[in-house]
């Protein structure tokens, strides 16, 4: 056992890479590569400015489509692109995802819809390896990083060309190399940040709550916020990851709109009442539940990066309009953050409660449900029984953790 946990970081990667192309296999027998897209003609056909946009109708389907039909289009054509984008500042600040699978097809159209795909499966695989040994570095198991690589809402992005996975590899990179005291390491993660912002803008909250914990630290003895000895790495490197985005759209709203992108601005908090949809409870009630967390955290006067990380994503996950929740395809990717964030959260909950691990991992068996429940939505309808296989390992995992002791380095 000694051994096997000693060289067990690569393991889960290779059961996820396992899983991810059996996925694939299953998909690709229903779909072809561009169905991932879900083109809408709706939109391709709202313009006839880009002749190799427009080429695409054949690949198209009634209705509006998805969000990943953005993301083709602008890798198309870059410059015509926002001709047949619903909200060019909103979509186009997401340019890193498209762009990056421009650059490796090399002007070949044929190969930007399969690049796509191919991006988001290694992106998965290196948010899993790169968390494995995040977790190992706490003496946690690694294969607690299944509970990302196997969330549902995580094959809804690989399923419909989304720029979630590539986003969160990034993020979980820049938390990886996060390290105040080496000016190098600090410096890489900074730069990961940056690059996971220009992906998603949303993965702003792990740069914040990372770099901000240089800034202010919180004595365990009274309890009182005071001024950390990094506080000027942290503020330096919190505006230099923030500004260059905040100012690309600005010149983005400025050139394509005289008007704030209305993606842009936060929306209300709002109160939902029972009954909730299918979707609501198969990501909504398990994510609630992890709020005891942050509740017993901030009781004790103690806040980490991972924790608050976690409380700002449950409460923008419960801010969200109601049209978001109407399928689990919506929801389902939108907590693909919080998820990555409660399994950061674990080595903080080692020297805090080691219940609170095991919420953590039955949260994770109801998020799983949606393989059951919801397989449309993933593109594997044969692969939840899998998945449940996956799972218990994460559980045999969980008990022999408990019995040893974790130390940090």
């Amino acid at each position: 056992m000694k051994f096997f946990l000693k060289h067990s970081v690569i393991f889960p990667t290779l059961i996820c890479a396992f899983a991810t192309s059996y996925w694939l296999v299953l998909a690709l027998q229903i779909f072809n590569i561009h169905d991932f897209i879900y083109i809408g003609r709706f939109f391709i056909q709202r313009s006839n400015n880009s002749p190799i946009i427009s080429s695409q109708l054949k690949y198209s389907q009634q209705g509006f489509g998805y969000d990943g039909q953005f993301f083709y289009y602008f890798a198309l054509d870059p410059y015509r692109a926002f001709s047949y984008i619903d909200d060019p500042p909103y979509r186009i600040g997401r340019v890193l995802y498209p762009l990056a699978a421009r650059l490796l097809s090399f002007g070949k159209e044929n190969l930007v819809a399969l690049n796509l795909l191919i991006i988001n499966i290694l992106s998965v695989l290196g948010t899993v390896f790169l968390l494995s040994n995040y977790l190992k570095r706490y003496n946690l198991s690694p294969y607690y990083s299944l509970i990302y690589g196997f969330y549902p809402g995580v094959y809804v992005s690989l399923g419909h060309d989304l720029n979630e996975p590539m986003a969160y590899f990034l993020t979980m990179a820049g938390v990886y190399f996060f390290d105040a005291k080496r000016l190098r390491r600090l410096a890489i993660s900074a730069a990961m940040f940056i690059l996971a912002i220009f992906t998603r803008e949303a993965t702003a909250i792990f740069s914040v709550a990372f770099m901000g914990s240089l800034v202010f630290k919180i004595s365990d003895s009274d309890q009182n916020i005071a001024l950390d000895q990094h506080w000027k790495k942290g503020l330096v490197s919190t505006l230099l990851i923030l500004i260059p985005y905040f100012l690309f759209v600005l010149f983005l709203n400025y050139y394509y709109s005289p008007d704030i992108s209305p993606h842009l601005s936060f929306p209300p908090v709002i109160t939902y009442l029972w009954p909730w949809s299918n979707a609501m409870t198969l990501v909504m009630l398990p994510s609630l539940i992890l709020g005891i967390i942050p509740i017993k955290f901030f009781r004790k006067g103690i806040l980490t990066a991972a924790v608050a990380v976690l409380s700002i994503q449950i409460l923008l996950l419960i801010s969200l309009i109601p049209d978001d929740f109407s399928m689990y395809a919506n929801i389902g990717r939108y907590a693909n953050g919080l998820v990555l964030a409660a399994t950061l959260c674990l080595p903080d909950l080692v020297n805090f409660s080691r219940r609170l691990i095991s919420l953590v991992v039955a949260v994770a068996f109801l998020w799983f449900q949606a393989w059951i429940f919801t397989p449309q939505f993933i593109a594997g309808q044969q692969i939840g029984i899998y998945v449940y296989y996956i799972a218990m390992i994460i559980f045999v995992s969980y008990f022999y953790t408990m019995k040893s002791q974790p130390s940090r380095d």
